[in-house]
């Protein structure tokens, strides 16, 4: 961080047992995954609070950030990934409950159980 001058407003904690309490202390979410399956974390920080700034990978990050494409960098530009972090610290919080509900539902059990069962009882 002292390389980027970056020692007053980022903190790169390394492992941690309990993630939330650093999503709760953070107002965004930067995940520059170049590659991803599923991005619990990103899941986490959006329902920690955080509003998250995301590469488009092939999987994960779309699914979730579909409704916002702000937050969601398609080309791996760093330039345009620096532009998303700043749009995310000037998102509403209006936005940003509704991105949380739409994560809240998608990932709720009901919803989970319902794509379980969709997947299952098809017929091959």
């Amino acid at each position: 961080t002292a390389l980027l001058c970056l020692e007053d407003s980022v903190t790169f904690v390394g492992h941690t047992d309990d993630p939330r309490s650093h999503f709760r202390n953070a107002r965004i979410y930067v995940h520059a995954s170049l590659n991803e399956g599923m991005p619990n974390t990103l899941v986490e920080a959006i329902l920690c609070g955080c509003i998250p700034v995301a590469y488009d990978c092939d999987t994960g990050p779309r699914e979730i950030l579909y409704c916002d494409q702000s937050l969601l960098v398609s080309d791996f530009n760093e330039h345009h990934f620096a532009k998303a972090m700043l749009v995310a610290l000037e998102y509403h919080s209006d936005s940003h409950h509704a991105l949380f509900k739409r994560t809240f539902k998608l990932f709720s059990s009901t919803e989970v159980i319902a794509k379980l069962n969709e997947y299952t009882l098809a017929p091959f």
